[in-house]
């Protein structure tokens, strides 16, 4: 076990199941902080590092995330969680704009509390880089009315579009609409089922919320990425195009989640916590189903899909993966 001050990362200079361990401002680094070199622009989630495994072993690895000297600026998305890291592989850190109008350079702090392999565990490790960034300014997207019709396509609420309250959700049918709800924090709809039957749908940053079943479905394409669906009752997806529900968490008091798509469904580092059975249908052989650190926990701990020769290239961090 070692400790350690700030640095960018950690290297080893012994061997065998003792290890010393130093600084490293590079890929030589035990545990790394690699910088994506990308400005943040935008409120949407924008992937600024990624914390990369280099010990040589799996490390089952605890982190959190903060950023310091925006001024208000920047949101931590990935706030940190438990993770297995296999070896050479890495977990992305995002964090978006606030739209405030303010630019500048932050600091993206990583506090790795523990990563531990059968041969070395790093304690106590802060991993650092900076992280530029170009905020806009305040939109005009009225606050009561949090989703909107994207009809221009470029995920961005432009004055004129319709906008649609959390009230219009509960029962919302229009085949033409590309519905987006961004950055619009705790959507509650307390006492009524949510419906909704659109064109495409996107969710993002925001928690859609009921007691009742919460049903999504669209022609084309479902994007829920680092989106939070959660209902005493069953949560149903259906996307006629491929389902993105990367970071996202689906979680069911009562019942269970079903999660369908014509195309690929992303499951990478999403949670799925639910009483009843997860499934996932792609109805389409060629599709891929892709559940790198997923965490599984419903009545068997195990996401169910079909068909049975789709493909499955990685395995969820928790729980697992079976054919139907």
């Amino acid at each position: 076990m070692v400790g350690l001050a700030p640095t960018v990362g950690l290297t080893t200079a012994g061997a065998d199941r003792g290890v010393s361990v130093g600084t490293a401002p590079d890929g030589s680094a035990l545990i790394a902080l690699e910088p994506s070199g990308t400005t943040v622009t935008n409120p949407s989630a924008t992937t600024v590092a990624t914390l990369r495994n280099n010990a040589g072993e799996p490390l089952e690895t605890t982190y959190s995330v903060s950023v310091d000297g925006d001024g208000g600026a920047l949101t931590v998305v990935t706030t940190g969680t438990t993770t297995n890291l296999d070896s050479g592989s890495g977990t992305d850190i995002a964090v978006k704009c606030e739209p405030n109008g303010q630019s500048g350079t932050a600091q993206l702090q990583v506090h790795v509390t523990e990563a531990a392999g059968d041969g070395v565990t790093i304690r106590n490790a802060l991993l650092t880089v900076d992280v530029a960034y170009d905020c806009p300014g305040g939109g005009g997207q009225p606050g009561d009315r949090p989703a909107f019709d994207d009809a221009d396509g470029d995920g961005e609420y432009d004055e004129g579009e319709q906008t649609y309250s959390i009230g219009d959700l509960e029962d919302f049918e229009n085949r033409s609409v590309k519905l987006v709800i961004r950055n619009a924090g705790t959507l509650d709809a307390t006492g009524q089922p949510i419906s909704v039957k659109a064109n495409t749908i996107r969710i993002q940053n925001t928690t859609l919320e009921s007691n009742r079943p919460i049903t999504l479905d669209a022609d084309g394409s479902v994007d829920l990425s680092y989106a939070t669906i959660e209902s005493n009752k069953q949560i149903q997806v259906d996307a006629g195009g491929p389902l993105s529900a990367n970071y996202a968490q689906f979680r069911s008091k009562n019942e269970g989640v079903a999660l369908s798509a014509k195309s690929s469904i992303e499951l990478q580092y999403a949670t799925i916590d639910a009483k009843g059975a997860a499934t996932a249908t792609l109805n389409t052989a060629s599709a891929s189903l892709l559940v790198s650190g997923l965490s599984v926990q419903d009545d068997d701990n195990t996401l169910v899909y079909s068909p049975s020769d789709v493909s499955v290239p990685y395995k969820p961090s928790q729980g697992s993966v079976e054919a139907a």
